[in-house]
């Protein structure tokens, strides 16, 4: 008798246990995603080697906004394409944001010089409280490009096909033209 009592305790246990899992996993698919195409380019302050500044569109053309963690695989492969196809972006300034206590030093300058020494490159460090709330993730990377009117036209999670990336881009900037 003890037996089928545990069963039933077991069976009820593993019932609510599924239907609290799905009612969590239901709510998140369900929340509306936080910037979605189409959105403005959120209020965020980043912090350069020279103080802290606004994330901010530039008059001349896109704004692509890369969200990283130096540990990230996909990330490092994506900094490698970016840094060899760098001239395809068409001179769209590029801010490659961390929420890392600090940025790439000599890491980044042996692996990728041109990302390093690009004036329309910027490395800088956000709060990821911060980006969450207005990015919807702490995913990385995740890769965002705004036109020169601070609208989000494209964005992906996880390393984006280079072709894409840089297709993305430069519509955005042909749009602003």
């Amino acid at each position: 008798m003890a037996i089928d009592h545990r069963r039933r305790i077991l069976a009820f246990g593993v019932v609510a246990a599924f239907l609290v899992g799905t009612g969590w996993f239901t709510a998140r698919a369900l929340r509306p995603d936080p910037l979605p195409v189409g959105s403005p380019l959120p209020a965020l302050l980043i912090r350069t080697g020279a103080g802290t500044d606004s994330l901010a569109v530039p008059a001349a053309g896109p704004l692509v906004v890369i969200f990283f963690h130096s540990e990230c695989v996909y990330c490092l492969a994506e900094f490698d394409e970016l840094d060899a196809g760098l001239d395809e972006l068409g001179g769209a300034v590029v801010v490659l944001l961390t929420a890392e206590d600090s940025l790439p030093g000599q890491l980044a300058a042996d692996r990728w010089p041109r990302l390093i020494e690009a004036p329309h490159v910027r490395w800088a460090r956000v709060d990821a409280n911060a980006f969450g709330s207005h990015f919807g993730t702490l995913l990385t990377p995740a890769n965002y490009v705004f036109n020169a009117r601070g609208t989000l036209v494209w964005k992906s999670v996880g390393k984006p096909r280079w072709g894409r990336f840089v297709a993305a881009v430069q519509e955005a900037r042909s749009r602003d033209e």
